[in-house]
């Protein structure tokens, strides 16, 4: 009797326990989020309006929470693979330019005016061993021959991106046979359940977090990245965030394209391309 009783008041406590810790973190969840509203999907103009005046402060408002949330050693892990002349869409205020070692250039798309701003200042302060390419553009329409880059990166692209499906197609069409596609995305949560639950309390998907945020949170990336030859996929973050390493999905005209890896020097742009800022190693 004693023993079931001792049990008994163990499986207790821990319903208690679970039960204010879910409680705390719903609270937390809630207040840390827009209130929950039906609304459509906002303009592209409109999202980039909001990345344009977030800029300036981002790497200070966001370095703290993704130490916080370990992105940052996982940016540094994941992102170290890259090799060659390394391409990076969505490539933000630069929060990748530490993460590159050994690679022979790198050549940064963000269609978001500010950012490549906040990108240039920060290329110039780090003065990085490799030369460095801002192109202000749609990573849905590349300025680039097919098969040009060794790497392609992104970061929280996919969920920010007004096209992934065409972001995704580019990123197949510039990378190498043999090159690697290295991303780390924010997307839908991945494990059902706590998505489920998340539905259930009208938490998840909020449609105030593109007004808001300017980017979608469950946007899929395993989907649309299923596309592409995926060698390794981990999840992390309560299934929130996926890191991807990919190669090139190739087709069977691939063959008659494949003269070009060979290019000599750093990928160059097709003749229209918004060349924000180039620098070079002194």
């Amino acid at each position: 009797m004693t023993k079931w009783l001792t049990w008994s008041k163990v499986k207790i406590g821990a319903i208690t326990f679970n039960g204010i810790w879910f409680a705390i973190i719903y609270h937390s969840y809630v207040s840390r989020r827009p209130k929950y509203r039906e609304c459509d999907a906002p303009s592209e103009t409109h999202r980039l309006r909001i990345f344009n005046s977030i800029a300036q402060n981002y790497d200070a408002i966001h370095k703290p929470i993704e130490k916080k949330l370990g992105l940052e050693n996982k940016r540094l892990k994941h992102f170290r693979q890259a090799r060659g002349h390394v391409l990076e869409l969505g490539s933000g205020t630069g929060l990748n330019l530490n993460c590159y070692k050994n690679i022979h250039s790198l050549t940064c798309v963000d269609k978001s005016l500010q950012m490549c701003k906040e990108l240039t200042k920060n290329v110039q302060k780090l003065k990085p061993d490799f030369p460095v390419i801002i192109i202000h553009g749609d990573a849905s329409k590349l300025p680039f021959d097919n098969c040009s880059f060794d790497t392609i990166v992104t970061t929280h692209t996919l969920c920010s991106v007004e096209n992934p499906e065409g972001t995704i197609s580019e990123i197949n069409r510039v990378l190498k046979r043999k090159g690697r596609y290295l991303s780390i995305e924010r997307g839908k949560i991945y494990y059902g359940v706590t998505r489920r639950i998340m539905q259930f309390l009208d938490l998840y998907p909020n449609p105030v977090i593109p007004w808001e945020n300017g980017y979608y949170e469950d946007r899929d990336p395993h989907e649309l990245i299923s596309n592409m030859d995926i060698k390794a996929m981990k999840v992390f973050n309560y299934g929130v965030h996926y890191m991807v390493t990919a190669s090139k999905c190739l087709s069977n005209n691939d063959n008659e394209i494949f003269d070009l890896e060979n290019k000599p020097g750093i990928p160059k742009p097709n003749e229209g391309a918004k060349i924000f800022y180039k620098y070079t190693v002194e």
